[in-house]
């Protein structure tokens, strides 16, 4: 929800909301300029430990734990860039403020989702991108409906790799660690999704809402799904040192086929023209 500066100015003053304040900030002008996400929280000395804007302040803090402790290795690349938390006293302008910047990575799901013509190769993107996260354990919490498709975000004017999208997840305030066992990509598939195929609450969430089953086919033992099943079994048993990330990895090259993905990046280019610049004026 929208709202104006002098509002958000009132934010722990009996504000009934566990979310932060966000602004798109910017630093530098022409190409060097860099634009950041910032979270404010006004107020915070004021806020009581049974408020719902209590736990605000918490997730602020539990995001930044997160990233110190286990997404360094993965920021920049599949989690913005977080530059840390901090406390100012402000006096009557909004207290004291708590604030956490970030990198700014984008434009969310379900606004970029809307663009005709564009949205099959991101989702796949957008998959590839929380399989990655899961390959190195982490269990990010909130993406399991469509109204938390928002934690998926997508650059698209990213001069590190030129015009060729990327896509972020962010919010980790209540991300975990735990192995994924999965043994099927987040791609589309010919059929629903049969018992055989072993996936956590998150990644399966995440296909359905991209939509990569087919629900109105039943899965059938001829299925291109079943067969990639059969093979993730079999090739676990014949290499038992591998990791699943690595059988994952020798799947995906025999059943489907990710240089079509890396190929329809590259050609999403000029699609994004009209939506990067209408973006990109906000």
């Amino acid at each position: 929800m929208k709202r104006s500066f002098k509002d958000a100015l009132m934010w722990g003053n009996g504000t009934d909301t566990e979310s932060a304040i966000f602004f798109r900030g910017y630093y530098g002008v022409g190409d060097a300029q860099k634009r950041f996400c910032v979270k404010l929280l006004f107020n915070i000395d004021k806020v009581k430990a049974d408020e719902d804007c209590y736990k605000a302040i918490d997730y602020m803090l539990a995001d930044a734990r997160f990233y110190a402790q286990h997404l360094k290795e993965v920021a920049g690349v599949l989690v913005p860039r977080h530059y840390g938390v901090w406390r100012a006293q402000t006096g009557e302008w909004g207290g004291m403020i708590m604030c956490s910047i970030t990198e700014w990575v984008g434009v969310p799901w379900e606004e970029i989702s809307k663009v005709k013509g564009i949205t099959d190769t991101l989702r796949r993107l957008a998959g590839r991108t929380v399989e990655r996260l899961h390959d190195h354990n982490i269990y990010h919490g909130r993406i399991t409906n469509r109204y938390e498709m928002h934690h998926l975000l997508f650059r698209l004017d990213n001069s590190d790799t030129g015009p060729e999208p990327q896509c972020f997840v962010v919010d980790f305030s209540r991300a975990t660690m735990d192995p994924c066992s999965r043994n099927l990509p987040i791609l589309p598939v010919d059929t629903c999704i049969c018992p055989e195929a072993r996936a956590c609450l998150e990644t399966s969430c995440v296909a359905a809402l991209l939509g990569m089953f087919q629900m109105d086919v039943d899965p059938a033992p001829e299925t291109h799904m079943f067969r990639a099943i059969r093979f993730h079994e079999r090739y676990s048993h014949l290499h038992p040192t591998l990791s699943n990330r690595e059988v994952l990895m020798v799947q995906r090259r025999h059943f489907f086929n990710d240089r079509a993905l890396e190929r329809n990046i590259r050609d999403l280019a000029s699609s994004l023209n009209a939506f990067r610049s209408s973006t990109l004026r906000r």
